[in-house]
């Protein structure tokens, strides 16, 4: 009987020939023990990021969620057509889901956290952080030297209007 081999190009397989000799080992070949746990262990670990990830995008849609109805409180609050009742309940519907949205990014954080413990980019990720907290520093630093020029602009302004 011939040895079949899969064809990868299309899925399926095909008779092994001197020409075309087998592309993968025979399922008969012992995999060695060593390369068996850390296949093993990748798959476990890459099963678990895509979990936490999964995890990670539904608490932002939640987020979301709840954004939106904080928003429609707020509409609610300035429509004329909406019952004052309606209104009133507004503020404590408002506050009662601002906190909720607090919660939700704090398991973001924390579940980004776990991501970075399993993640094969986890170097990536804590790279990707680092330099997000460098260009919100920058950022806020240039902001403070704007803010300092204007206000040093302004008071240059009116001590020559005081003359």
């Amino acid at each position: 009987m011939a040895k079949l081999t899969l064809n990868e190009e299309y899925g399926e397989d095909v008779p092994e020939t001197p020409e075309a000799p087998a592309a993968v080992p025979a399922v008969s070949e012992p995999v060695p023990a060593a390369a068996e746990k850390e296949a093993d262990s990748v798959l476990e670990r890459n099963g678990l990021a895509s979990l936490i990830g999964a995890a990670i995008a539904d608490e932002l849609k939640l987020i979301d969620e709840y954004n939106g109805i904080v928003s429609t409180v707020a509409g609610n609050s300035t429509d004329q057509h909406v019952p004052d009742e309606v209104k009133d309940a507004g503020k404590p519907i408002s506050d009662i889901v601002r906190g909720i949205i607090d919660e939700c990014n704090m398991h973001v954080g924390k579940l980004q956290q776990a991501l970075t413990l399993v993640s094969d980019h986890a170097d990536a990720i804590k790279d990707g952080m680092e330099d997000a907290e460098k260009v919100t520093r920058d950022a806020e630093a240039e902001s403070d030297t704007g803010h300092k020029a204007a206000a040093a602009s302004v008071s240059v302004d009116a001590d020559a209007k005081k003359e």
